[in-house]
């Protein structure tokens, strides 16, 4: 089944994420990648904040090859506004891991760290060893 997307939706503009410089105020960021009944629906989601320290065991990381960097792919936003650029390697994984008719909580760097903030990366990569760790 395949879906029409409206051409009207913006670009995904990211809540800051505060990551405190104490170990029980670090925040991530959680994917909420919506379900589908079919392949080829278009993605969705929507994100989650939570302290690193109390969210363990409560999403899946995954590690995936990123490819080229070329973003020919999207995840809208749930409320159906907004959207985020994905490569299709990254499409093709959260195709793979959507569930049919529940909400699947998922920490996917190129989506649950903001790329295009410098500082937030440089805060949000040293935690990754602890972001699979707890996953």
């Amino acid at each position: 089944m395949e879906v029409e997307i409206s051409s009207d939706y913006r670009r995904y503009n990211y809540i800051p994420l505060y990551t405190g410089s104490s170990p029980e105020h670090q925040c991530l960021r959680i994917l909420h990648l919506q379900p589908s009944l079919y392949v080829d629906a278009p993605l969705r989601f929507y994100l989650e904040t939570v302290e690193l320290q109390s969210a363990e065991d409560t999403y899946e990381a995954i590690s995936y090859t990123w490819g080229a960097p070329i973003f020919s792919s999207r995840i809208y936003h749930a409320s159906g506004e907004t959207f985020l650029p994905i490569t299709d390697s990254l499409a093709t994984v959260l195709r793979t891991f959507r569930l049919p008719q529940e909400t699947r909580k998922l920490w996917a760097d190129a989506i649950c760290i903001n790329q295009e903030d410098e500082q937030e990366k440089a805060l949000q990569i040293p935690l990754m060893r602890d972001i699979f760790y707890k996953a």
